[in-house]
C-alpha cells in the first residue's frame, strides 16, 4: 500500500505534500529535525492522505497535488481547509520578488522574446494538464476495474455505457460524466477527476470477452485542454484501453 499525504505545520500552516509506505514513519521523520530544509516549520501534523494499491498510482497523484494549481485546491474544498501555505510546490516569494523585479529591468528591450516565451508557457500548460489528467484517470480507471469484485454496467456482453458502475469490497463505486468532467463517486463524496484546464469528451465503457471467460472492459474518453494554444489551436489527447476483474 502506498499513501499520498498532506502535512500541515502548528508553526504557521505551511503544507507538504509527498507520498510513503508507512504513514507513522514519514511523519516521525519530518517532525525528527533531521530534514533541514522542513525543520523550521516543526512541529508537522497529518491532516489527510490518500491510498493506492500501487506506486505508480500514488506517484502520480502526488505529482499532481505538486505541480497542478487546480488539483490542490480541489483537494482543498474537498477537505474544507480555508487558508493554507502550500510547500513542496509552487515559487516561494523570494523567487516571485526576484523574477519581477527582473522582469521590470528588462521589459522594455524584451517585449518580443516575452510574448514568446508566454505563447510557448501557454502551451505546454496546456499540453501538460491534457496528458497529465488523461493518465491519472487512465490509471484510476483500470486500477478500480482490476480490484472490483463485480460491474453493474454495463451489464451483460458487448453492452455499452458512459457510466461505470464496480462493486469494490461491498462498496459502489461510479463514474459518470457530468457535462465535460469526469465525475466518480464512492464512500468518500462525489468529485471530479478533470481540472479546469481540462475538459472530457467520447467517455464510453463496453463489455468484451466471451460468456465464460474473464470479464474485461474496454474504455475510451478524450481529454482536451481549456487553454488555447499559440495560433488559436487546442490541444487533444484520446485514451483507450482494456482492463479486467482479476
Amino acid at each position: 500500500m502506498r499513501y499520498v499525504y498532506i502535512l500541515k505545520s502548528k508553526m504557521n500552516e505551511q503544507i507538504y505534500v509527498g507520498s510513503t509506505k508507512d504513514l507513522k514513519r514519514r511523519l516521525k521523520e519530518h517532525n525528527s529535525g533531521k530534514e533541514i530544509s522542513r525543520k523550521r516549520y516543526m512541529p508537522w501534523e497529518l491532516i489527510y492522505y490518500e491510498a493506492f494499491g500501487k506506486e505508480i498510482m500514488a506517484r502520480i497523484r502526488e505529482k499532481k497535488l505538486k505541480h497542478n494549481g487546480n488539483a490542490i485546491r480541489e483537494l482543498k474544498k474537498r477537505i474544507g481547509i480555508s487558508n493554507w501555505v502550500k510547500s513542496g510546490a509552487g515559487f516561494t516569494l523570494v523567487e516571485l520578488i526576484i523574477y519581477f523585479s527582473i522582469l521590470s529591468v528588462f521589459i522594455l528591450i524584451l517585449t518580443d522574446i516575452l510574448v514568446s516565451v508566454i505563447d510557448a508557457q501557454l502551451s505546454t500548460q496546456s499540453t501538460s494538464a491534457v496528458a497529465q489528467d488523461g493518465r491519472y484517470i487512465y490509471a484510476r480507471i483500470t486500477y478500480d476495474i482490476n480490484r472490483a469484485q463485480s460491474v453493474s454496467a454495463p451489464a451483460n456482453l458487448g453492452d455499452t455505457s458512459n457510466s461505470l458502475v464496480l462493486n469494490i469490497s461491498g462498496t459502489t463505486y461510479t463514474y459518470t460524466l457530468n457535462g465535460e468532467s469526469l465525475q466518480v463517486t464512492d464512500p468518500t463524496g462525489t468529485y471530479s477527476l478533470t481540472g479546469s484546464d481540462t475538459k472530457l469528451s467520447n467517455l464510453q465503457f463496453k463489455r468484451i470477452g466471451n460468456v465464460n471467460g474473464k470479464h474485461t472492459f474496454q474504455f475510451t474518453f478524450t481529454v482536451t485542454g481549456t487553454i488555447p494554444l499559440p495560433g488559436g489551436r487546442i490541444d487533444s489527447e484520446a485514451f483507450q484501453t482494456t482492463a479486467g476483474l482479476r
